[in-house]
Protein backbone atom coordinates (compact mmCIF):
# COMPACT_ATOMS: atom_id res chain seq x y z
CA UNK A 1 0.00 0.00 0.00
CA UNK A 2 1.28 3.33 -0.96
CA UNK A 3 0.93 6.39 1.33
CA UNK A 4 -1.71 7.78 -1.21
CA UNK A 5 -3.28 4.81 -1.17
CA UNK A 6 -3.67 4.74 2.75
CA UNK A 7 -4.58 8.76 2.89
CA UNK A 8 -7.83 8.05 0.62
CA UNK A 9 -8.74 5.01 2.27
CA UNK A 10 -8.27 6.54 5.78
CA UNK A 11 -10.37 9.06 3.97
CA UNK A 12 -13.09 6.61 3.08
CA UNK A 13 -13.12 5.05 6.04
CA UNK A 14 -13.27 8.40 8.28
CA UNK A 15 -14.98 10.54 6.22
CA UNK A 16 -15.55 12.98 8.55
CA UNK A 17 -12.00 13.48 9.83
CA UNK A 18 -10.75 13.35 6.07
CA UNK A 19 -10.57 17.06 5.75
CA UNK A 20 -8.18 17.18 8.35
CA UNK A 21 -6.03 14.30 7.71
CA UNK A 22 -2.53 15.12 6.63
CA UNK A 23 -0.51 13.17 3.90
CA UNK A 24 3.26 13.18 6.08
CA UNK A 25 2.24 11.42 8.89
CA UNK A 26 0.27 8.88 7.01
CA UNK A 27 3.77 8.65 4.71
CA UNK A 28 5.89 8.21 7.61
CA UNK A 29 3.46 5.50 9.46
CA UNK A 30 3.23 3.51 5.98
CA UNK A 31 6.88 3.53 5.35
CA UNK A 32 7.75 2.72 8.86
CA UNK A 33 5.05 -0.40 8.05
CA UNK A 34 7.46 -1.54 4.94
CA UNK A 35 10.39 -0.83 6.67
CA UNK A 36 9.45 -3.32 9.93
CA UNK A 37 7.60 -5.81 7.41
CA UNK A 38 4.25 -5.18 9.39
CA UNK A 39 0.86 -4.09 7.38
CA UNK A 40 0.67 -0.90 6.67
CA UNK A 41 -3.41 -0.83 7.49
CA UNK A 42 -2.42 -2.86 11.14
CA UNK A 43 0.32 0.52 11.84
CA UNK A 44 -2.29 2.65 10.27
CA UNK A 45 -5.17 1.43 12.89
CA UNK A 46 -2.58 1.75 15.58
CA UNK A 47 -1.65 5.16 15.11
CA UNK A 48 -5.36 6.10 14.94
CA UNK A 49 -6.13 4.89 18.20
CA UNK A 50 -2.87 6.17 19.86
CA UNK A 51 -3.36 10.22 17.99
CA UNK A 52 -6.32 9.62 14.90
CA UNK A 53 -2.36 9.83 12.86
CA UNK A 54 -2.15 13.26 14.42
CA UNK A 55 -5.57 14.82 13.93
CA UNK A 56 -6.30 14.69 17.86
CA UNK A 57 -5.94 17.99 19.69
CA UNK A 58 -3.00 18.08 21.69
CA UNK A 59 -1.43 14.68 20.66
CA UNK A 60 1.48 13.83 22.54
CA UNK A 61 3.04 11.08 20.46
CA UNK A 62 1.70 9.89 16.70
CA UNK A 63 2.01 6.42 17.37
CA UNK A 64 1.59 6.73 21.55
CA UNK A 65 4.97 5.53 21.70
CA UNK A 66 7.19 6.34 24.78
CA UNK A 67 10.94 6.14 25.30
CA UNK A 68 11.69 6.52 29.42
CA UNK A 69 8.25 6.95 30.32
CA UNK A 70 8.17 9.94 28.03
CA UNK A 71 5.86 10.67 24.74
CA UNK A 72 7.55 10.55 21.58
CA UNK A 73 7.71 14.04 19.97
CA UNK A 74 8.90 13.19 16.73
CA UNK A 75 6.43 11.44 14.30
CA UNK A 76 9.12 10.11 12.41
CA UNK A 77 10.42 7.99 15.30
CA UNK A 78 7.54 7.66 17.20
CA UNK A 79 6.02 5.49 14.04
CA UNK A 80 9.36 3.98 13.43
CA UNK A 81 9.62 2.56 17.06
CA UNK A 82 5.50 1.25 16.59
CA UNK A 83 6.81 -0.30 13.44
CA UNK A 84 9.30 -2.09 15.21
CA UNK A 85 7.99 -3.39 18.30
CA UNK A 86 4.70 -4.44 16.79
CA UNK A 87 6.50 -6.66 14.55
CA UNK A 88 8.46 -7.87 17.09
CA UNK A 89 5.63 -8.55 19.27
CA UNK A 90 4.58 -11.02 16.18
CA UNK A 91 7.61 -12.21 15.86
CA UNK A 92 6.63 -13.69 19.62
CA UNK A 93 3.21 -13.40 19.00
CA UNK A 94 2.44 -15.17 15.22
CA UNK A 95 -0.98 -13.43 15.53
CA UNK A 96 -1.27 -9.72 14.82
CA UNK A 97 -4.33 -9.22 17.35
CA UNK A 98 -1.67 -10.90 19.68
CA UNK A 99 0.89 -8.68 18.82
CA UNK A 100 -1.54 -5.64 19.00
CA UNK A 101 -2.80 -6.47 22.87
CA UNK A 102 0.93 -7.43 23.98
CA UNK A 103 2.36 -4.28 22.48
CA UNK A 104 0.09 -2.23 24.05
CA UNK A 105 -0.54 -3.56 27.42
CA UNK A 106 3.50 -4.56 27.28
CA UNK A 107 2.07 -8.08 28.35
CA UNK A 108 2.69 -11.50 26.99
CA UNK A 109 0.77 -12.49 23.87
CA UNK A 110 -1.99 -14.34 25.58
CA UNK A 111 -2.67 -11.06 27.66
CA UNK A 112 -6.66 -10.01 28.11
CA UNK A 113 -7.64 -7.43 25.79
CA UNK A 114 -9.30 -5.74 28.70
CA UNK A 115 -10.51 -2.65 27.27
CA UNK A 116 -11.16 -3.55 23.40
CA UNK A 117 -8.29 -2.09 22.11
CA UNK A 118 -6.60 -4.70 19.96
CA UNK A 119 -10.01 -5.84 18.61
CA UNK A 120 -10.30 -1.66 17.78
CA UNK A 121 -7.05 -1.52 15.86
CA UNK A 122 -8.05 -5.29 13.90
CA UNK A 123 -11.04 -3.94 12.81
CA UNK A 124 -9.87 -0.58 11.76
CA UNK A 125 -7.07 -2.16 10.21
CA UNK A 126 -9.60 -4.27 7.92
CA UNK A 127 -11.77 -1.47 7.30
CA UNK A 128 -8.83 0.23 5.71
CA UNK A 129 -7.75 -2.77 3.99
CA UNK A 130 -10.52 -3.21 2.14
CA UNK A 131 -11.23 0.47 1.13
CA UNK A 132 -7.55 0.70 -0.50
CA UNK A 133 -8.30 -2.39 -2.80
Amino acid sequence: MTAAQALAALALVFPGSASALRAEPVRLVVEAAVRHHVPAETLLAACWMESRLGTAPRYASLCGTRLVHVYVGSDALSADIAGRSLARRFGECARWDHAVVSWRWGAGCNADDRTGYARAVVAIARRIERRAR
